[in-house]
């Protein structure tokens, strides 16, 4: 069962993400660097079988619905109450699937113990990375802009700066999307999880405040 629902979302993300690559952002998300993050996840529901990638699965569409729910306009609006829809049925059906191996005293990964302790030992470790990995590329980013500034004077392309900052956006919202999932599934080392999270929803909340100050 397990093994079986992570599939079908993940087929779902495989298919989001390629739509997002050729122009049609099914996901309605701002840029198409976007597309790779749901292939990624798509992906990696095949290599960790497990109910926790569903609550993964529902934290990446909160960051979309998020983002265009502050779109402002009409069809943000709207993709935006569709992606809440999606991203309840993901929570809910992490939330099923842990009542019942609950009940049965069993894992949350599909077929043995092993599925389930390769997420319990990758997720809130690579949550932490990737949200770390996202802080020191936005100081480089920073710190960048003003040597490239000083030597050059005049500012980057807005392109550049834009593309590199979604992509950090990213790479933060995917360590908040396995630090989460990793505290709800109960994995051990829930401190490592935890610093993710606030690290992640820092970073996430902190980007477009910079975006829009600078």
């Amino acid at each position: 069962m397990i093994a079986r629902t992570t599939r079908r979302w993940g087929t779902f993300f495989l298919a989001a993400g390629i739509f997002q690559l050729i122009g049609a952002q099914p996901m309605a998300h701002r840029d198409p660097v976007w597309g790779v993050v749901l292939i990624l996840a798509g992906a990696a529901s095949f290599i960790f079988r497990s109910a926790s990638m569903l609550a993964a699965f529902g934290v990446l569409i909160a960051w979309v619905m998020v983002s265009n729910l502050l779109s402002g306009n009409w069809y943000g609006m709207v993709s935006g109450a569709v992606q809440a829809f999606l991203a309840f049925g993901a929570f809910r059906g992490f939330l099923f699937l842990r009542r019942a191996t609950s009940r049965l005293d069993m894992g949350l990964a599909a077929d043995s113990p092993a599925q389930s302790d390769r997420a319990a030992g990758v997720f809130p470790f690579a949550g932490c990375a990737f949200t770390i990995a996202a802080f020191i590329g936005i100081i480089g980013l920073i710190v960048g802009t003003g040597v490239w500034y000083a030597l050059n004077e005049q500012e980057p392309s807005e392109q550049a700066l834009g593309t590199a900052m979604v992509f950090l956006t990213d790479l933060a919202c995917r360590g908040l999307a396995l630090a989460v999932a990793a505290l709800l599934a109960r994995y051990r080392f829930r401190g490592v999880s935890t610093l993710a999270v606030v690290g992640g929803a820092l970073l996430l909340a902190g980007v477009p405040a910079l975006t829009i100050l600078g």
